[in-house]
């Protein structure tokens, strides 16, 4: 009975063997696996870094931009009323001037060449103030037109470009 216990063990194995020739695990594929496995983490690993990085890039960027806006904002709302009372004191200031302490340019032009006559107010001129200022590569601009009178003067219409 044992014989046969022993037997039948040896025709199994025989069989599996002739069947499945492939089933033997041989010593030349011990560390493929491990290998490949290594190289796949560390390949995702790269790629990862890569998006994540790119994402922190584009978020530093909008954060820097941000801060430039403010920073360009709160110069130009400096800048008008320095720009509006340097004409207000000169009434035949024209051309461009700049304000590096203030990192602003003042362009002013006539916007009609004629003045003319009111009684009631005396002379009367109108002229573009625009002021532009520039951080980076953030940049606003004001444009304002301005009735200059003899003692006085009225801003008629503003226009701000950011």
């Amino acid at each position: 009975m044992i014989q046969d216990f022993a037997y039948l063990k040896m025709l199994q194995k025989l069989m599996l063997n002739n069947m499945f020739p492939n089933i033997r695990q041989e010593n030349n594929q011990k560390g493929f696996v491990a290998t490949i496995t290594v190289t796949v983490l560390a390949f995702s690993i790269v790629a990862m870094l890569i998006v994540v990085s790119g994402a922190v890039d584009r978020y530093v960027d909008s954060v820097y931009l941000y801060e430039l806006r403010i920073y360009t904002r709160q110069s130009l709302l400096v800048c008008m009323p320095i720009a509006e009372n340097m004409l207000a004191s000169d009434y035949f200031l024209r051309g461009v001037v700049s304000l590096p302490e203030y990192n602003c340019d003042v362009s002013i032009q006539d916007y009609t060449s004629q003045t003319y006559q009111v009684a009631h107010y005396g002379n009367i001129g109108q002229v573009i103030l625009s002021v532009v200022t520039k951080f980076g590569p953030v940049e606003m601009k004001v444009y304002e037109t301005i009735r200059l009178y003899d003692y006085r003067m009225e801003v008629i219409d503003r226009i701000v470009d950011d």
